[in-house]
């Protein structure tokens, strides 16, 4: 065994912050090119990046809610014309589709 202490077989602390930052940068990175691209071609500071990634997470989570809500209302509103043609006993109609030939000319 080694008893230098300059000599270890751990890796040095300045070369693991430096994968740290290089793995962060690059998630950062990743991070970014998910959010959808503005028209502006300068590139913004790392803050700013994550703000922009926060407040467009934060829009589709309200997105997300308000088609939640639509589509309970939706699935309501079906579930009230299916018990009303069941208590009815009408059955609602398919719409009908006709079609008409024109001819060959396109």
């Amino acid at each position: 065994m080694n008893d230098n202490p300059n000599v270890s077989s751990r890796p040095d602390r300045k070369v693991i912050e430096r994968n740290r930052r290089t793995q962060m940068k690059a998630l950062y990175s990743e991070l970014y090119s998910l959010l959808p691209r503005h028209s502006s071609r300068e590139s913004k500071s790392l803050p700013d990046q994550l703000h922009e990634a926060a407040s467009y997470i934060k829009k589709l989570q309200i997105n997300l809610e308000r088609m939640k809500e639509k589509k309970d209302s939706l699935m309501s509103v079906e579930r009230l014309r299916n018990t009303r043609s069941r208590m009815t006993g009408k059955v609602p109609k398919s719409p009908q589709i006709q079609i008409h030939e024109m001819g060959s000319s396109l």
